[in-house]
C-alpha cells in the first residue's frame, strides 16, 4: 500500500511538472528549475494562465484608474458619516450600503457608475472584471501576473511623464 501512494505521488509530481511547463510555454516562459512541482503549484499556474495578457493589462489599467476615485470617494464618505465607520461598499451589492444616509449612498452609486464606465471603457466588461477579481482573490499566480502588470504601466507612465517634461 505504501509502494503505491509513493507511486501515485511520483506521478502526480511528474504530471504537475509537465502541465506547468506546458501552461508556462504557452506564455512565453520557459521552466528552467527541475525541481519538484506540487500538484497544488502546478494547478494554480493553470489557472492564472485563465486570463489573456491583454485582459489582465486591462484590468491593471481600470484599477488604477478607479483608485484615485475610490480615494476621494473614501473621503467624501468619511465626510458624510462623521464617526461612524466606512462599510465594507460592493458596487454589485446595493445592500452593502443600503442602510448609508441619503448623501452616502448618492457618493457611492457615483462612484460605482464612475468605476463601470471606466471598466468598460477599458475594454472589458463588468462581468470579467469581477470574474478577474474573484479568481485574485484566491489565485496567487494570478495576483502577481497583476501586480506585475500594474507596475510596468506605472513604469510605462513614469517614462513618458519624463519625456514630456
Amino acid at each position: 500500500m505504501i509502494a503505491k501512494s509513493a507511486f501515485s505521488a511520483r506521478w502526480k509530481q511528474l504530471f504537475a511538472q509537465i502541465l506547468v511547463s506546458g501552461a508556462l510555454s504557452t506564455g512565453a516562459l520557459t521552466l528552467i528549475n527541475t525541481a519538484p512541482i506540487s500538484w497544488e503549484f502546478a494547478l494554480r499556474v493553470v489557472q492564472a494562465q485563465n486570463f489573456s495578457d491583454a485582459q489582465l493589462r486591462n484590468y491593471a489599467q481600470a484599477v488604477l484608474d478607479m483608485e484615485v476615485h475610490r480615494q476621494e470617494a473614501f473621503i467624501e464618505l468619511k465626510q458624510v458619516l462623521g464617526n461612524r465607520p466606512v462599510p465594507n461598499i460592493q458596487c454589485n451589492s446595493p445592500r452593502s450600503y443600503r442602510g448609508l444616509p441619503r448623501k452616502a449612498r448618492r457618493i457611492v452609486r457615483d462612484y460605482c457608475r464612475h468605476s463601470e464606465e471606466i471598466v468598460t471603457t477599458s475594454g472589458l466588461t463588468v462581468s470579467q472584471f469581477n470574474s478577474i477579481t474573484t479568481r485574485a482573490n484566491s489565485d496567487i499566480g494570478l495576483e502577481k501576473r497583476i501586480q506585475n502588470t500594474m507596475l510596468d504601466i506605472r513604469t510605462e507612465q513614469r517614462r513618458a511623464y519624463q519625456k514630456s517634461a
